[in-house]
């Protein structure tokens, strides 16, 4: 659920050392997930790399198998499809790794400057450390949502390259087998 800077204002009421806690909780939270999505473009990258070593030694496995004697175009054509197959499933998972807009720890030193705050307060006068860190508290809200965001993203674009992989290998490996089968029958 997203809260709007409305939903912050009472916080400037909050004793500073709540404030303070709050803030500490956030930067925590974000710093978990910076790690967390770290993690996932390792994670989705060694998969690509997987996903393009099969494509690679499919290539390689047609190649051989159109440059026979007798060539078997069927196999051929079915190693192809997985060649075809692992390419979209790494395309995803490198969709799932590209460089995302994503927000970290902490806070620009700008920020604290009165007219970027959401209070409208006439002068930095009016401004008091209570102003300044509900501001923070709604910052670290918009950075966590917006970096929820993201990972979502993320992946939803990683489980489509497991699911493309996947499928290709199953309906791949079926019809090789029944190839393979009614050859030898």
């Amino acid at each position: 659920m997203s809260l709007s800077f409305r939903d912050f204002e009472d916080f400037r009421h909050y004793d500073q050392e709540i404030l303070r806690e709050i803030i500490r909780d956030g930067e925590t939270e974000m710093k978990a997930r910076l790690d967390t999505a770290n993690a996932a473009d390792r994670r989705a990258l060694t998969l690509v790399g997987f996903q393009l070593t099969i494509a690679v030694a499919m290539t390689s496995a047609a190649y051989s198998l159109v440059s026979q004697r007798q060539p078997d175009i069927e196999l051929a054509i079915l190693a192809i499809g997985v060649v075809i197959g692992m390419v979209a499933a790494a395309f995803s998972g490198l969709r799932s790794a590209s460089p995302t807009l994503f927000c970290f720890p902490g806070n620009d030193p700008r920020n604290w400057h009165y007219k970027e705050w959401n209070y409208e307060l006439s002068s930095w006068e009016k401004a008091t450390l209570n102003h300044a860190l509900a501001e923070q508290c709604y910052t670290l809200h918009t950075g966590l949502r917006d970096n929820k965001a993201v990972m979502e993203t993320a992946a939803r674009r990683t489980k489509t390259s497991l699911y493309v992989m996947f499928s290709t290998i199953y309906l791949c490996g079926f019809v090789a087998c029944f190839v393979i089968a009614t050859r030898m029958f």
